[in-house]
């Protein structure tokens, strides 16, 4: 009787195990994509501000130029957030 109650609760156990590893693996998985994608905004962002600040005499004018530092600005504080 306790032969056949094992060999059956065993397998089970061992999905059970197995399920809860993988969605403990995924969870991380998709934490880890998170905060890439939130590093890659601000990569963006920093590159936008440095062509913003090097960019401002010739090619911009004074209204682009602070338009753009203005938005920039603001997306970078909610990214900080």
């Amino acid at each position: 009787m306790w032969q056949m109650t094992a060999s059956i609760l065993s397998p089970l156990i061992a999905a059970t195990g197995l399920a809860f590893g993988y969605f403990q693996w995924r969870k991380a998985q998709l934490r880890r994509d998170d905060v890439l994608a939130w590093a890659n905004e601000v990569i963006e962002s920093l590159e936008a501000l440095l062509l913003v600040c090097l960019l401002e005499d010739p090619p911009l004018d004074q209204d682009t130029a602070r338009s753009k530092s203005l938005d920039i600005a603001f997306r970078t504080a909610t990214l900080v957030e």
